[in-house]
């Protein structure tokens, strides 16, 4: 009984570690961000948006292929006024004839609505400033590779190595379960983690779920466990959990790194 406690304690101080900075900025595009974290664990998409998730309740959203919001991460910002400024400096301005200008009346705006203005002018020339770029050298954008393949591994694997790992920890206990019942824990846990970050992360728009995702799995799977299984001892549940979600966590990770990121 104290080797469970102890394996269970471990288990929740490593999933409890704070997530890290990484060298993010709004802005970046698809490759870039790969690039700094690697395969996203998810990914979904609304009707303008592409959006990744990261473990560590990370959520980034792209637009036109560039990072335009990103939930539970420290990412570093850019000074996108001073770099956007420097480039348009930098273009050259055609000539104006005097006597084609028109003018017209002025109207002064107040400093803040002022301020406003020029923030969003910079934000949308930054935006652009890829696609300009493209256009001056005669460049065609890179088409973009249907993420449906990608979409539908990232739910199946993690359902097929849970339910693995959950037949090899049957096994590790010395416990008895059905292969059928085993699969429905294993489709019950991920329908229940990605349920939760959806209600904290879309829903209430927080910038992490607090660990609730993983909280709320456990312990659908220990009940499941206990009811629909032999692993009837409390104990024996808590073994199965950990070690099942443990090696389906790192499996997972492994094939994200190796083949995910290349679909």
């Amino acid at each position: 009984m104290s080797r469970t406690i102890s394996l269970l304690f471990v288990f929740v101080a490593a999933i409890l570690l704070p997530a890290s900075s990484f060298a993010v900025y709004l802005g970046q595009t698809t490759e870039d961000v790969r690039t700094e974290l690697g395969a996203p664990n998810g990914m979904r998409t609304s009707s303008t948006r592409e959006i990744w998730v990261y473990s560590g309740d990370i959520t980034l959203e792209f637009e036109k292929g560039q990072l335009v919001r990103a939930k539970g991460l420290v990412f570093e910002e850019i000074a996108e006024a001073d770099t956007v400024s420097e480039i348009v400096e930098q273009e050259p301005v055609a000539p104006v004839e005097a006597e084609s200008l028109e003018v017209e009346p002025v109207i002064e705006a107040s400093s803040g609505e002022q301020e406003t203005t020029d923030l969003a002018q910079t934000i949308d020339d930054y935006q652009h400033l890829e696609e300009r770029a493209m256009a001056e050298f005669g460049m065609e954008p890179v088409p973009q590779s249907s993420s449906f393949l990608r979409t539908a591994l990232t739910w199946t694997i993690p359902v097929f190595l849970q339910f693995f790992f959950l037949v090899i920890a049957f096994k590790i206990v010395g416990a008895e379960a059905m292969k059928g019942a085993l699969l429905l824990i294993a489709v019950v846990d991920l329908g229940v983690t990605e349920g939760v970050r959806f209600f904290f992360l879309d829903f209430l728009e927080f910038p992490i779920t607090f660990h609730a995702d993983l909280l709320a799995s456990v312990i659908v799977m220990l009940a499941l466990i206990t009811k629909l299984t032999h692993a009837k001892q409390l104990a024996t549940a808590i073994k199965v959990v950990i070690v099942s979600k443990v090696a389906a966590m790192i499996a997972f990770w492994i094939i994200a790194l190796f083949v995910l990121h290349r679909l």
